[in-house]
């Protein structure tokens, strides 16, 4: 086993830090902290006091020691995408999980770090250990359980296959799975057995938050958050908002208050046990509208109802205006009072918008893009693809080899997140002596 030392510099990157406390605060607004922007995405963090760690995309580790102030690089020589960081402030025990099986492992909270064998190259994606001991990890179609923190690595047997998002645990015997299509499964008895609960969504499920003796909740695609109020044996949707994922989801206390976060900076709260949820501002959003009354001498910011870049702005008067956004299938939001406060209103073609005008404050124009029919067989305004690479539905006539090619061939330094779905005909497969 490989013993690395840390050695940190100093390193101006960015993260959207609250610790434990902030976030669970009804504070109403939200800061950055050091250190600033960089080019790799942060996928988890931890906070034990005024320590913290956070790990991200191309091997990034981060750890502050001053409550987020500032940011020290840690390296430990891998260029994998680091997905998740469990750390015990009590025993020092952690571990960081990431893509290819990728397993770290500290006994001095962080002082030094060791790989650990997991005996997979699957992308690990989540971990939670009880008290620093029996840790448990999921990932792409596998399940990991540690007796011995970690030295050895045992693969538990699951009858379902899919992608394992996020675990939770109770103690050292009961454990918890959110996954693809509404999944939620659990064991109590320490993963020999599973049980799949019936759950009111079929969106993938990518957080799960456990409360012993309190609610149990998950969320994920299309902004879904279930909640189950009587350890898991029934649940209840509570929220669902086309075009947004909800990445984590948390539950201070037994029945709340609880908060998600997701896409674009979004962050929901709910107070009174899950039946509303109200967005928060995180001040993470990518597009800026600013207001000037001396002729842009000086400029200063105004409340941004859009979730990504604002295209355009039209201001009919001093009072009315529009602002129209080419992100999240067009967004459209309108004014009364000079921009002091915006509404959203509904684009009913989901096709993004890129420019507005108004003759008189009720009529107006807004145009935007939408791709015509294609000889394939795909209709005007369906989308250009099924995951972001991949073909759309019926148009892979070609062999699946041909798919692989053709996206590999797509540039994708250019692409957040390159997806490639390859469907098979259960007929093609059922010969399979691997199946």
């Amino acid at each position: 086993m490989n013993t690395i030392i840390v050695k940190s510099k100093a390193f101006t990157l960015a993260i959207l830090l609250a610790s434990a406390t902030a976030l669970f605060s009804q504070q109403t607004g939200w800061n950055w902290q050091n250190p600033y922007l960089q080019g790799n995405d942060l996928n988890s963090i931890v906070m034990n006091g005024v320590i913290g760690w956070a790990v991200g995309d191309m091997g990034t580790v981060m750890r502050t020691i001053n409550s987020g102030n500032d940011w020290e690089l840690v390296d430990l020589r891998t260029s994998e995408d680091l997905h998740c960081i469990y750390m015990n402030e009590i025993t020092g025990d952690g571990w960081i999980v990431g893509g290819n099986g990728l397993i770290f492992y500290t006994d001095n909270a962080g002082e030094t770090w060791s790989k650990q064998y997991s005996g997979t190259q699957a992308a690990l994606y989540s971990i939670k250990a009880s008290g620093g001991d029996c840790p448990v990890i999921c990932g792409n179609d596998i399940i990991l359980r540690s007796l011995d923190h970690g030295e050895t690595w045992i693969k538990l047997n699951c009858p379902i296959h899919t992608y394992f998002w996020e675990v939770d645990i109770i103690g050292c015997d009961e454990i918890w799975i959110s996954g693809n299509q509404g999944l939620i499964i659990s064991s109590k008895d320490d993963g020999a057995t599973w049980q799949s609960h019936s759950v009111p969504t079929t969106h993938n499920l990518l957080g799960i938050d456990i409360v012993p003796n309190g609610d149990y909740r998950a969320c994920g695609n299309q902004a879904v958050i279930v909640r189950s109020s009587d350890g898991g044996e029934t649940w209840v949707k509570e929220n669902q908002t086309a075009f947004i994922n909800m990445k984590a989801v948390e539950t201070k206390g037994i029945i709340g208050p609880a908060y998600a976060v997701g896409d674009k900076g979004i962050i929901l709260e709910t107070l009174d046990g899950g039946s509303t949820w109200n967005s928060k501002e995180s001040g993470t959003k990518e597009g800026v509208i600013l207001h000037t009354t001396d002729g842009g001498q000086t400029w200063a910011a105004q409340s941004n109802p859009i979730y990504g870049s604002v295209d355009n702005v039209f201001f009919l008067d001093q009072y009315n205006g529009w602002v129209v956004s080419n992100d999240w299938w067009g967004q459209i939001a309108h004014t009364t009072n000079g921009g002091q406060d915006w509404i959203s209103q509904t684009n009913p073609t989901s096709n993004p918008i890129v420019d507005v005008f108004f003759i008189d404050p009720e009529k107006g124009w807004a145009v935007g893009k939408v791709c015509n029919a294609f000889p394939d067989g795909r209709s005007k305004g369906e989308p250009l693809a099924d995951g972001v690479t991949s073909p759309f539905p019926g148009t892979d006539n070609r062999w699946p080899t041909a798919v692989i090619r053709s996206s590999s061939k797509v540039d994708h330094t250019r692409i957040r997140g390159g997806l490639l779905n390859l469907k098979f005909h259960p007929s093609a497969l059922k010969n399979s002596p691997l199946i």
